[in-house]
């Protein structure tokens, strides 16, 4: 692994940093860029306890001097030091095999084409970070961006379990994202496809198939969830026996599951963030420490998909049952109302012409059905959210497999599975559902 560090550290010092100020990407001068001297740069690499992720990551600070008597730059009342601070993503160094399983290409496609095609086109995307440099080769594959915690934004210090107004806000800033998209498919459809023609499905493509050790953990993941519920004495509320055996039966085959839960059915399919939860959110906080703004960024599963895909991976994953439990329907409401709200300011249209499909109780069955899919994510990642452990590519034994699907997390990671089936079984018992088998 140090080897590896090794090599990206020598790649951003000899070559990148060389090629951003040679094709003036940080500082856009009239004259030869020649006259920018490099004075230092500091490379640090983000560490897995500020989230969870499968590629590697690095801040680089770049700090370079410009002689102002021989160029002319667009910014000429800044002093002779600049300082550029900029993040550098780099494709794990795995086997052919193994990158094309993470499908590693169509995820860096993904975030490329986000940058250069869906960004410039929505208006609530118009903060996320700026796009410097990328390639993209088999086994080989970048993205530099620039650092937005320089700009004021930063994670939350929670992984999971986010507070009521991290939630509420980080809902509204989704809403607007979905609102502008709708808005945009509805206004503009060539645009619109144009945008989704660049797409590519970088977790469950065609020919995608998962290795038997992951098919072996998403299962166990599912049965660790139904069975917390079995063995619970304490919750208030208890599922009856034949919806778990339901929810058991129409989630086995999970990947299968999952695949073909996220294939977009009209009218209400929408292009999606694809991975909505804390690890991809930075927030910016006023002087009480309070969450007032909402950003998403690392869009290397950005999919044409239902909007509830983004909504329920959220839930699942980032909020816990119990701030969940008091505030589900102000949650609900918020994300709802952003997203009506900046729909209509975008497409201009008026609100008694707004679709069927788009209204509160279409939004709340839609995402009823899809609840079920944000238990699949959060039963198989809830539990390396809440235990920080090396990310690991090589094959386990089953037995150790095992062990740490149905006991990684314990009681803490039990609960919150729980909570979310019973969140799953109120919902489908008030709005009067079936559980869907795909």
């Amino acid at each position: 692994m140090e080897q590896l560090r090794t090599k990206h550290r020598t790649w951003i010092k000899e070559f990148l940093v060389l090629n951003l100020i040679g094709n003036q990407k940080l500082i856009a001068c009239k004259k030869l860029s020649e006259h920018i001297v490099i004075q230092s740069v500091e490379i640090r690499e983000l560490s897995l306890d500020v989230a969870f992720m499968v590629t590697i990551c690095y801040f680089v600070k770049i700090s370079v001097k410009v002689a102002k008597s021989h160029v002319e730059c667009d910014n000429d009342d800044s002093d002779d030091e600049k300082i550029f601070d900029i993040v550098v993503k780099f494709a794990p160094e795995v086997e052919p095999d193994l990158y094309e399983k993470l499908c590693m290409h169509g995820l860096f496609s993904n975030e490329i084409n986000a940058y250069e095609y869906v960004i410039p086109k929505i208006e609530s995307l118009s903060k996320s970070p700026k796009c410097y440099y990328s390639h993209n080769k088999f086994l080989d594959a970048v993205i530099a961006l620039s650092d937005f915690s320089t700009d004021g934004w930063q994670m939350s210090k929670s992984k999971v379990n986010l507070s009521i107004d991290h939630i509420l806000i980080a809902v509204k800033e989704l809403g607007r994202f979905h609102g502008n998209m709708y808005a945009l498919k509805l206004t503009d459809a060539d645009t619109f496809n144009s945008i989704k023609s660049q797409l590519v499905e970088s977790r469950f493509g065609k020919g995608s198939c998962p290795s038997d050790d992951w098919n072996l953990w998403l299962e166990l993941s599912i049965r660790r969830a139904t069975n917390s519920v079995r063995a619970s004495k304490t919750e208030p509320e208890i599922v009856p026996e034949s919806f778990l055996k339901r929810l058991e039966h129409v989630l086995y085959g999970t990947y299968d599951y999952q695949r073909n839960r996220i294939q977009p059915i009209e009218p209400i399919a929408i292009i999606c963030h694809g991975d909505y939860l804390r690890n991809n959110i930075a927030f910016r906080y006023d002087d009480d420490g309070k969450a007032v703004e909402a950003m998403m960024f690392d869009f290397q599963t950005i999919r044409y998909s239902s909007p509830m895909v983004d909504l329920c991976t959220f839930i699942a994953n980032s909020t816990g049952w119990e701030v969940r439990d008091k505030h589900f329907w102000d949650i609900f409401a918020a994300y709802h109302k952003s997203l009506i709200a900046h729909f209509l300011t975008t497409s201009k249209w008026d609100e008694c012409d707004i679709p069927t499909y788009l209204k509160y109780d279409s939004f709340l069955e839609e995402y009823a059905r899809y609840l079920p899919f944000g238990l699949t994510i959060a039963s198989s990642f809830l539990q390396t959210l809440h235990v920080e452990e090396p990310l690991e590519f090589a094959p386990l034994p089953v037995k150790e497999i095992v062990r740490k699907v149905l006991d990684k997390g314990g009681d803490v990671v039990d609960a919150e599975l729980r909570a979310i089936i019973i969140d799953i079984y109120r919902l489908h018992d008030k709005l009067n559902l079936t559980l869907e088998k795909l």
